[in-house]
């Protein structure tokens, strides 16, 4: 037994060591949709649907493999994946409201580690982008582009930008 606790010891302190020697912090790319599910895309596994780009960040990051949403609506879902409160106790339930005053969410715990934490949502603008309780330091409403009349350097700007000095926690929102 006590082997196994000096094992186990030896094996987390060289974990831990080796994630406090990292000197570069990772960049988060948070991709949400509505009526979306693992079968919706080609780095899941499906047949049917092409997302040739959204495979390949994902095969230079980590993909959500179990994750289930808090609630059967897209804003709570959304509110719980920002703040990681059940959207009943954050003040995200029903559908289509915001989390009570003084909610935290991961733009309050990301920016004082010297992250810039933006959003770009597609159709209606996320009622929590103007919150406090998602305070995101750029809210850019988009109307995307055919991917026919996107060149595949368009398409994979966020990829090759590794020369990038400040860490970034982007959240891209399609809604319906």
């Amino acid at each position: 037994m006590n082997k196994l606790l000096v094992s186990a010891s030896v094996a987390l302190g060289a974990t831990s060591l080796s994630f406090a020697q990292q000197t570069e912090k990772p960049n988060f790319l948070l991709f949400i949709a509505d009526d979306c599910s693992y079968y919706d895309l080609g780095c899941y596994g499906s047949v049917d649907s092409k997302t040739p780009n959204i495979d390949h960040f994902a095969t230079q990051g980590v993909r959500f493999t179990q994750a289930y949403q808090a609630v059967p609506m897209s804003s709570p879902t959304r509110h719980n994946l920002y703040t990681g409160l059940w959207p009943v106790r954050s003040g995200a339930y029903p559908n289509h409201t915001c989390a009570n005053e003084g909610t935290l969410s991961v733009v309050h715990h990301l920016q004082p580690l010297g992250y810039k934490v933006e959003s770009s949502t597609s159709g209606v603008l996320l009622a929590s982008a103007s919150s406090t309780s998602a305070p995101f330091s750029n809210v850019v409403q988009v109307k995307p582009a055919p991917a026919s009349a996107r060149s595949s350097t368009q398409r994979m700007e966020l990829s090759s930008s590794t020369t990038q000095t400040i860490p970034r926690c982007i959240n891209v929102t399609f809604i319906s």
